[in-house]
């Protein structure tokens, strides 16, 4: 269970590691809090300031192994609120013997509710009628949300600074992240116009991408969108992800197998256009969902 001292999630490190022989800054948002960290903290920055009177029921979708919904899960828990999750039915196989995200959610109380897929997208669509009480918060499938954009700003403001302490210059730092929605991209680039945004789309193609900023936000100008290398269906296991997760994890730091390995994957196969250059990686948290995704490794025969 989370401290109920919890109001903020103070400032998260700048680290070095070595990687192709090169110096690469991390931002070391998986070090926020034990349990409520990576980019679903900065997204969620807005609840966790939230008194705990204001609500009582936080209510979401996705799925089943999601990172959001562990946040989340873990933020009801600490604030003694009911939290209800809506996911697509679960293979009995996994349900009678969860792991990862899903054990911890259902460990913090989450009330789950497993939908056939016509059911799943009608409830989704009618879940503001549904939960219409001044009580009750609805948070978006992966906190992709305009309210996100105050914790990222907040992400902004502290990256300013420890570039700044390190002198960095702007016209030769980049940064990279991983993408689902785009979220956390599209605010940080907005709010760091001076810098080069790079994010890979991690869950479909370009055009998905492009259209879930479009939802919250304009497109900004400095974030370069980037398309994954593997043309794999999404979260599933593949040996060159498995692969640089182990040489990051060596390197000193484990990283999300399924978001930000991507990343790294993209940087290992275009290191020549950017070894000249300062870089800096956000990391998105969401090591816990690593348990349930290395059973699936292990299952395919790649570990």
């Amino acid at each position: 269970m989370l401290s109920t001292g919890l109001s903020s999630i103070g400032i998260s490190p700048l680290e070095k590691i070595t990687f192709q022989n090169k110096e690469i800054y991390i931002k070391r948002d998986d070090l926020l809090h034990p349990f409520f960290n990576g980019n679903k903290a900065r997204k969620l920055h807005y609840l966790i300031k939230t008194r705990n009177f204001e609500f009582d029921h936080l209510i979401s979708w996705g799925g089943s192994q999601s990172n959001a919904m562990y946040a989340l899960s873990s933020l009801a828990n600490l604030k003694k609120w009911e939290f209800t999750y809506f996911t697509h039915q679960i293979d009995p196989v996994i349900k009678n013997n969860p792991s990862g995200n899903l054990k911890n959610a259902l460990e913090n109380g989450m009330k789950l509710l497993e939908l056939k897929t016509r059911e799943y997208v009608e409830i989704i669509n009618f879940l503001p009628q549904q939960f219409s009480d001044q009580k009750s918060h609805i948070v978006p499938m992966g906190a992709q949300s305009k309210l996100a954009e105050e914790g990222i700003k907040l992400l902004a403001a502290e990256l300013k600074e420890q570039i700044y302490q390190l002198k960095l210059k702007e016209q030769n730092t980049d940064i990279f992240l991983s993408s689902g929605t785009g979220t956390t991209a599209a605010f940080l680039a907005k709010h760091m116009p001076d810098f080069q945004v790079y994010t890979v789309a991690c869950v479909g193609k370009l055009n998905y991408l492009k259209e879930q900023i479009k939802q919250i936000c304009f497109v900004p100008e400095n974030l370069i969108m980037l398309e994954s290398i593997l043309n794999i269906p999404f979260a599933r296991p593949h040996k060159e992800l498995f692969q640089i997760y182990k040489e990051l994890k060596n390197a000193g730091i484990e990283f999300d197998l399924i978001y930000d390995t991507q990343v790294w994957l993209w940087i290992k196969n275009y290191f020549d256009k950017i070894k000249n250059r300062d870089i800096i990686f956000i990391h998105s948290g969401g090591v816990h969902g690593n348990e349930s995704q290395l059973k699936r490794y292990h299952r395919n025969g790649i570990v």
